[in-house]
């Protein structure tokens, strides 16, 4: 066999390669069709490698077994060899027999074999299909062992380097991800199709049982309606069963044999679906007797409804139903006043079915429709045969009435007023029972309430709202509130009541106090009946106790069965009005069914872009596409709602026939319509329809949302109308749609149902996006995790860094040292490639000065190199404002010399020569005064402060404390060197000084007394004075060394005159120096601090006050002295004396502080600044 070893040739191979690799990876995320982009990919794989067969083989679990199976699902060859995949006994196989294959391809080896080297049986199967070496390319994806790609060498055999491997793991990689990552997006289509039917299905459940409820509700009114009674059950029947897809309904009565006193039920009613037997001419199944199904009667009889498959039923019964065809059957029992009767029964002879406890209680209401029916037949029957055996009664009753009840009917002709013949009516009867007053109550059955309608007063009859003194009738009362409105509508006639003496047990006391108080004697009540219906009463008071003859009863009767017969007809007249409205909404309705037609087809559209479109904001922005084009609006928008601002945020804007995302980049297309002085809007203006939780119209010209400023804005854009329609889940806001009209309207219930339904699938599309992120968060959720880990680390390598630096702080002397220690650490903490320190070189200078430097993790002597002599002079510090005064508030900063120019960094050029293109600063600040920073360089470009800042801001704080603790050292030595000085100036001033004095003196008076003639006595005497007087003046020198030299020669008054004519003899300025009071001497000390104070003083005027005119005043008073320093120059922030603490003014308050004076600083920007020192004497 012919073994040859690939080995690239040059470079160029292995370019070609990675441009290989990197095509495949483009394929991959271009081509819209997967499968071809597969296979474009293996191809390409495969002629770059000059290979005769490339394969994607995927794993998959196999039961009852530890390893898994392998099978080939994308193929490419060459022309030079036969397919693998079309030969079913290598397309796929299992690692039976090359189980060291999976262990190795499962920890991510490549596996490479000619083919004499594979084991059988698996050689055999690939030298059927020409293999003559295998390479088989591992594909892990989390972790896990997906499948691999193999590469089959046919037409001669090679073995493949290390780069040719390294390559065909990216490019598997590549595949083997987007393999799982199409199958992932499939996935969630599919959830989504399948979430798509449930709502489809849910709909279709509600649908049936709106359908139901509408049939029983219509079976009910019918059932009440249709006097024929036998007419109206059957044709309920039909309708329930063709609306529940039922085979048999029926109506069961029980009966009871008058013979055998045996209880039975009895099919009264039914209806039967085509090609169903009936039940009810069954020569042994219409008659049922109760022992026969008592399983199912005791259940009815108890009040609960049932339902059985027909297996579950015992025999006889089960045969017997199984005969006729029943597979189910289910019943609801029937009751009337509390009595069991029979029940309504339900037969499925087709399938076998389980009703819900919903579809029950639908049925149940059914029934008691049916029951009601049933009932009402009885009552009927009953009401008739009472009526034509009072019909001969009242033959005779109204004939003694018939000039009464005639001008009644003549009334009732001519007047088409219910309230004026009602008023007639009473009229009549209180004119012809001589009653004081009269009053008409009307009974309202579904509240079960009396309510008064008429009454009579002074002569005429006036409606309840003109009525006097009737307090306790104003409210409906109660029917129930006694037994009276019981007793009146069971008498059927007029009730009699005395109100002093024998009064009714169950009179109303309210009523009756009210009675007694109007001096009334007796009541009747005359009961307003039709039929066994109550519709009212009318209620007479007398105030003499009289008794009425039966024919007053009578003809008071007869007059209030007219009133009753005027209600009924208006009842009927107004019935026959609904009936003609229903007829007009059923012409509406077929309309409206054309509509939703149209709108069902605009819902299915949706659904199908929501359900096919991989891009959720897609789907989006068809919806509100189809509901502005629906709903013909010009304009529209979606906003999402934000929880945590409790804001909505533009989202998406239909706009001029197209969908624009609230991005920058539309900024101008949108300007002038949603968009305003090139800013989106921050919030939603109008939130109505977001606090009510419903679609809501506003009307641009008279809503209350509407600020001016707002209806201006729309008014401009001729919009008239907007619609508010708010996206829920559950309670929860996700969002909004607001679409635009340029016409004034308002939107029909089919447009808000259209617009409802939009709205619920814009909801559905922003749960998958949020679904989606939220996968997309658990990923980075995972991905920071594995941060953490990586930062447990960092931070336990910090802590060893802190440790180190606190370690050395406590054991190095030397704070320099220490410093350059602190700096590297710092250094090599945050992976910078430089580092720097700088101080502030003095309180009132405003410089800082480079003090240390470390680069590479070497630290550098920046006095011996001179390319840092830039840096070791002192810099001001107001050259960089921009970062200088976030570093003073003790915040740390970053810049990109890339985006900076000399002014923010006046050393950019030399950080370019450095190699440097970012800077981080970190201050140094020592309470609330600034002591330096500490600058790090990095050669890449920032985005962001490193993430270990914290832990560099500690040791910035060591560095602090060293260098603050080196301050204290330095003062702590100095006051001791000035304290030494002050007291060896006073011990000359008292011992040497004064002994030479003395000596001088004595000598001249020796002088004095010796003669002349003793010329060597007087010539030791003049040596002696000589001497002295040059010790004497040796000690004054040692005293003007020791204590400031214009103090010594001149008060404190004339030295400050002397100081200001130094300070201003070369400057154009004014200092004036003003002594006020008489001067008196202060104690050295005091005097030397003052001098000090100052001098300071001035000269921070000077140099950065700007100021033209500067006066000094010593003010000698006899309990203190005051020196203040004023300027006109520019002043400063009160709120920034703290700041300035820093660079000047702390030298001033200590030495105040040192002497025991009172330190005020006077100043606000413009005006100037005055320093007052006061020492109390």
């Amino acid at each position: 066999m012919l073994i040859s070893t690939s080995q690239p040739k040059d470079t160029t191979q292995q370019t070609l390669l990675l441009e290989a690799t990197a095509s495949v990876a483009n394929v991959l995320l271009t081509v819209r069709d997967f499968d071809q982009a597969v296979n474009m990919a293996l191809q390409i794989i495969g002629m770059s490698l000059d290979t005769d067969r490339v394969c994607v083989i995927e794993h998959f679990e196999q039961p009852l077994e530890l390893l898994p199976g392998w099978k080939i699902l994308y193929e490419w060859h060459s022309s030079y060899t036969v397919p693998q995949i079309s030969h079913h006994q290598v397309a796929q196989g299992t690692y039976q027999g090359i189980t060291n294959w999976y262990d190795r391809i499962r920890q991510g080896q490549v596996l490479s074999y000619l083919l004499e080297e594979m084991p059988e049986p698996f050689r055999s199967g690939q030298a059927a299909i020409g293999v003559k070496a295998l390479h088989v390319v591992p594909i892990l994806i989390d972790g896990k062992c997906w499948g691999c790609v193999g590469f089959d060498d046919c037409r001669e055999a090679k073995r493949r380097n290390a780069d040719e491997l390294t390559v065909l793991k990216t490019a598997a990689l590549c595949i083997g991800s987007a393999i799982e990552r199409q199958r992932m997006q499939e996935s969630l289509l599919q959830a989504e199709k399948e979430r798509a039917a449930e709502l489809v299905k849910a709909n279709e459940a509600l649908q049936k049982r709106d359908r139901l409820l509408s049939v029983v509700a219509q079976v009910t009114k019918n059932s009440l309606e249709t006097e024929d009674i036998d007419v109206a059950i059957p044709t309920a029947l039909q309708a329930i069963g063709e609306v529940a897809n039922m085979s048999r309904v029926q109506v069961i009565l029980e009966s009871q044999d008058q013979t055998t006193q045996k209880l039975y039920h009895c099919i009264t009613y039914e209806w039967v679906a085509p090609g169903i037997t009936p039940q009810i001419n069954h020569p042994t199944m219409a008659v049922i007797e109760n022992e026969h199904v008592e399983v199912m009667v005791k259940e009815l009889c108890a009040g609960r409804s049932i339902w059985r498959i027909v297996e579950d039923l015992p025999e006889p019964i089960r045969d017997q139903f199984a005969s006729i065809g029943i597979k189910s059957t289910g019943g609801v029992p029937l009751f009337i006043e509390g009595q069991y009767i029979g029940a309504v029964a339900f037969d499925d002879c087709v399938q076998y079915r389980h009703w819900s406890q919903q579809e029950i209680d639908v049925l149940t209401t059914a029934a008691e429709g049916i029951g009601a029916a049933l009932h009402r037949k009885q009552l009927v029957e009953h009401l008739v045969s009472e009526r034509s055996r009072a019909s001969e009664k009242r033959l005779v009753e109204l004939s003694q009435a018939n000039t009464a009840l005639k001008n009644s009917l003549d009334r009732l002709a001519a007047v088409s007023e219910l309230d004026t013949f009602l008023s007639h009516i009473i009229l009549e009867i209180q004119h012809q029972l001589n009653a004081q007053l009269a009053h008409l109550f009307l009974y309202d059955a579904p509240s079960h309430t009396l309510r008064l309608h008429l009454g009579f007063e002074a002569d005429q009859v006036l409606p309840k709202d003109k009525l006097q003194n009737i307090d306790p009738f104003l409210e409906p009362i109660p029917a129930d509130i006694t037994r009276g409105w019981e007793i009146l509508v069971q008498a059927k006639k007029p009730v009699e009541v005395g109100i002093w003496e024998n009064a009714h047990p169950e009179y109303w006391h309210l009523a009756l106090e009210w009675h007694r108080q109007r001096g009334h004697q007796k009541a009747m009540y005359i009961p307003l009946l039709l039929g066994e219906i109550p519709l009212g009463f009318l209620g007479l008071a007398f105030t003499h106790k009289t008794s009425f003859h039966p024919e007053e009863f009578e003809l008071a009767q007869a007059l209030a069965h007219q009133a009753t017969l005027a209600i009924q007809l208006t009842q009927l007249a107004e019935q026959a009005k609904q009936t003609a409205v229903a007829y007009e909404q059923e012409k509406a309705a077929q309309v409206q069914l054309g509509q939703l037609a149209q709108a069902n087809t605009v819902l299915k559209k949706t659904l199908d872009v929501l359900a096919t479109e991989p891009e959720i904001e897609r789907s989006l922005g068809h919806v509100l596409q189809v509901m502005t084009e629906q709903l013909e609006s010009t304009s529209a928008a979606l906003w999402f709602y934000n929880q945590e601002t409790e804001k909505f945020s533009l989202h998406l804007v239909y706009l001029n026939g197209q969908i624009l995302a609230a991005i920058p980049e539309n900024v101008d297309q949108l300007a002038g319509h949603w968009v305003t002085r090139g800013k989106f809007p921050r919030d939603l203006s109008i939130k109505k329809h977001i606090r009510d939780r419903r679609p809501v119209i506003y009307h641009v010209d008279n809503s209350p949302e509407f600020s001016a400023r707002f209806r201006q804005f729309m008014e401009s854009l001729g919009v008239k109308t907007l619609l508010g329609v708010p996206l829920l889940i559950g309670a929860e806001v996700v969002g909004t749609f607001t679409v635009r009209f340029t016409t004034k309207r308002d939107l029909q219930a089919e447009e808000l149902e259209l617009i409802q339904a939009l709205a619920h699938q814009a909801t559905l599309a922003i749960q998958l996006l949020r679904m989606a992120e939220q996968a997309k968060q658990a990923a980075v959720a995972r991905e920071q995790e594995k941060a953490s880990q990586q930062q447990l680390k960092e931070l336990a390598r910090a802590n060893e860094s802190l440790r180190s630096c606190v370690s050395r702080l406590a054991d190095e002397l030397d704070s320099e040292t220490f410093l350059e220690h602190l700096l590297l650490e710092a250094s090599a903490q945050i992976n910078s490639c430089a580092a720097a320190l700088f101080l502030y070189q003095d309180l009132f200078d405003h410089v800082r000065v480079m003090k240390r430097y470390v680069r590479e993790g070497q630290v550098v002597n920046i006095y011996k190199n001179p390319e840092f002599e830039p840096l070791t002079n002192p810099i001001p510090v107001n050259t960089c404002v921009f970062w200088e005064s976030s570093l003073l508030k003790g915040e740390a900063v970053f810049f990109n010399l890339d985006d900076t120019d000399e002014e923010i960094c006046p050393h950019i050029n030399w950080h370019h020569t450095q190699g440097h293109r970012s800077i981080v600063l970190v201050p140094l600040i020592l309470g609330s005064r600034p002591l330096g920073f500490i600058g790090f360089c990095f050669p890449e470009y920032r985005t962001k402060l490193p993430q270990n800042i914290e832990l560099i801001m500690t040791l910035a704080q060591q560095a602090t404390l060293a260098i603050h603790l080196t301050n204290l050292a330095e003062k702590s030595r100095q006051a001791a060197i000035l304290e030494e000085r002050n007291r060896m100036a006073r011990e000359i001033h008292d011992t040497l000084a004064q002994a030479f004095t003395g000596v001088i003196v004595q000598l001249g008076a020796a002088s004095r007394i010796v003669t002349d003639d003793l010329v060597e006595v007087q010539t030791h005497i003049i040596q002696a004075r000589d001497l002295a007087r040059e010790g004497l003046a040796e000690a004054r020198r040692s005293l003007n060394a020791l204590r400031p030299q214009i103090l010594e020669t001149a008060n404190l008054p004339k030295a400050f005159n002397r100081l200001v004519s130094q300070m201003s003899a070369s400057l154009d300025r004014q200092i004036i120096c003003n002594i006020i009071g008489q001067i008196y001497p202060l104690s050295a000390e005091i005097e030397n601090n003052l001098l000090r104070i100052g001098q300071e003083a001035l000269t921070n005027a000077l140099k950065h006050a700007i100021a033209s005119e500067i006066t000094i005043e010593l003010v000698y008073e006899p309990t203190q002295f005051i020196l203040r320093v004023k300027d006109n120059g520019q002043g400063l922030h009160t709120d920034s004396l703290s700041m300035v603490k820093g660079f000047g003014l702390m030298g001033i308050k200590e030495r105040s502080d040192r002497i025991g004076a009172q330190l005020t600083i006077q100043s606000a920007p413009g005006q100037g600044t005055e320093i007052i020192i006061l020492v109390r004497i």
